[in-house]
């Protein structure tokens, strides 16, 4: 399970921190390494879900759901609970791809209904 700090799309950063578009690009740039490094490592620590309570950049979703791994992303704080419950994972805020392995849970299998209505 991971819990980002920030969100993905910038605009709230942007105007806190009074930075340029150019400014903020490259700093976009940067976080999204990071993000793609950890995003990397946990395909290779065979991580097969990840709950997020924030937005996960969509270029990390595409690469997960490419890999295999099922996203689920804007989870309230009250899902969360339940999620790290059954699965044993631990909330992750920080980007470093360094994680021990019992920082993530573990489950037996997962199921994706859609429910329309």
């Amino acid at each position: 399970m991971i819990d980002f700090e920030a969100s993905s799309d910038g605009q709230r950063e942007i105007e806190d921190f009074g930075a340029s578009r150019e400014e903020w690009k490259e700093v976009e740039s940067v976080v999204l390494k990071g993000l793609m490094r950890l995003a990397v490592h946990l395909v290779e620590a065979g991580v097969r879900f990840v709950g997020c309570q924030k937005v996960v950049h969509p270029l990390i979703k595409d690469y997960w759901r490419q890999e295999g791994v099922y996203v689920a992303d804007r989870l309230s704080s009250l899902s969360l609970g339940p999620v790290r419950e059954l699965t044993g994972g631990k909330i992750i805020g920080s980007l470093s791809p360094n994680l021990s392995s019992d920082s993530l849970g573990r489950l037996s299998s997962i199921r994706h209904t859609t429910v329309h209505g």
